[in-house]
């Protein structure tokens, strides 16, 4: 989810003449404009002819051909023939995956997109399980994660926030938490580093450690991780989640959330350590040393802030309507029905998340919420990085460079396909499986 969406931009520079213009934007800036006003370039068009017809745009004469109402087995593989190695994820040899592969010519990355993200990750590891071919590579990944988190120095941040729960309320509180992202070139897995320090980042993002509890318990519970590869170590670290969730309130915790973004109280972080708390109670057998009855209790308070925020409108939606926190449209909603496992959320429940989502689907991608500044037009011209903005005031200086109706549409199609053919399966209706297709 790291991706670069610069057209927006490159578009939006276009017709503000007021903008200083870079050295040499007028090469390759200007072939992408070019580019996308030729003839036809946002012209829809038609794909079937029965129920299920649609009408969407096709920038790829390669995928023209592929596109169908419907699918079979086969179809389906020769679309991932010709996708070919886009497709492909690297893995280095102890099984990570990092969020890019972009080096300069020290074989470094300025933006630190070299390193290794957990939720990323995770979201790997999904796309890895789903092919046969490449699920022991997707376990690889996930022993990974779990020997990750079972380093001394993340063990050190489980008990040292068990112990003093405070910590992640002090000015270094984002430091102290667990963390959820390091150096993939570090053979102890430490911070990635910023000037000979650790670089200051928030890690306050419990949506990522409730998807690894979730997505490990769940490989256990399935039999893809065997008795023999849970180790004491790795035992005892599921073992320290929920005595965690417990410490820092996860069900009232102000995170950065899914977006790494201004600290908010996200019903999708809550759902998200909510499902793994589930997971882990159906996997209890494994792990004998966890506490029944706290896991119990901790799973009832996050249903209480799901079913409480849900009913208020959204993603975060307890604040002032003018405060920067306040959102209730967020695409990080789609959490809730994909990846996560929420057995008390019901029909009605997953259909108001779409209803609440669908405001940001736009022609070509999906918005991550209304008045999104990154990434959004002339972002690399004005803001040209992407910091940590998770505090209010680096929050309000990106959104104060923000132009209205920019915001980049993300290539979250994909995932709202599946959070559609999930509709459709769980509960028989053709009309979430036509429109799986359409987004698909």
């Amino acid at each position: 989810m790291k991706a670069f969406v610069l057209a927006i931009g490159f578009l939006v520079l276009a017709g503000c003449a007021s903008q200083p213009k870079p050295d040499g934007w007028e090469g390759p800036i200007a072939r992408v404009i070019v580019q996308a006003k030729r003839p036809g370039y946002e012209t829809p068009i038609s794909i079937g002819k029965g129920p299920g017809a649609y009408r969407v745009l096709v920038h790829s004469p390669v995928i023209r051909p592929l596109l169908r109402e419907t699918y079979s087995r086969a179809q389906r593989d020769s679309i991932r023939k010709t996708l070919g190695k886009s497709l492909d994820f690297s893995l280095d040899a102890r099984g990570f995956a990092r969020a890019a592969d972009r080096v300069d010519a020290d074989e470094n990355d300025p933006t630190h997109y070299d390193a290794v993200w957990v939720r990323d990750s995770l979201w790997i590891y999904l796309g890895l399980k789903s092919n046969p071919a490449d699920q022991p590579a997707a376990k690889k990944l996930l022993l990974a994660l779990s020997d990750y988190f079972a380093s001394p120095a993340q063990t050190a941040r489980f008990e040292g926030m068990i112990e003093n729960p405070a910590l992640r309320l002090t000015p270094e509180g984002g430091m102290n938490v667990v963390h959820i992202r390091f150096n993939a070139r570090s053979p102890d897995m430490a911070d990635v580093m910023e000037n000979g320090a650790p670089q200051t980042w928030n890690h306050k993002q419990n949506d990522a450690l409730g998807l690894f509890l979730d997505l490990f318990c769940r490989a256990v519970l399935e039999g893809e991780i065997k008795k023999a590869d849970l180790t004491k170590a790795r035992k005892a670290m599921i073992e320290r989640f929920p005595r965690y969730f417990k410490a820092v309130k996860f069900d009232a915790m102000v995170d950065a959330g899914s977006w790494e973004e201004i600290e908010r109280l996200n019903t999708s972080s809550v759902a998200l350590a909510t499902s793994g708390l589930e997971r882990l109670a159906k996997a209890k057998k494994y792990f004998p040393k966890v506490k029944q009855s706290l896991v119990a209790t901790l799973i009832d308070k996050g249903y209480a802030t799901i079913e409480r925020q849900l009913e208020k409108g959204g993603e975060s939606p307890v604040y002032a309507k003018d405060d920067p926190r306040y959102r209730e449209s967020d695409a990080a909603l789609l959490n809730l029905i994909y990846p996560a496992k929420l057995s008390r959320l019901r029909h009605k429940d997953f259909d108001a998340v779409l209803g609440i989502v669908a405001p940001l689907i736009g022609t070509v991608g999906i918005k991550r919420y209304i008045g999104d500044s990154y990434q959004s037009g002339n972002f690399w011209f004005q803001q040209g990085k992407t910091d940590d903005t998770s505090s209010e005031s680096a929050f309000s200086d990106r959104g104060s460079k923000f132009l209205e109706g920019t915001e980049a549409q993300w290539f979250f199609d994909s995932w709202y396909s599946v959070v559609l053919s999930q509709m459709a399966a769980r509960y028989h209706d053709d009309r979430y499986a036509a429109d799986s297709v359409r987004f698909l």
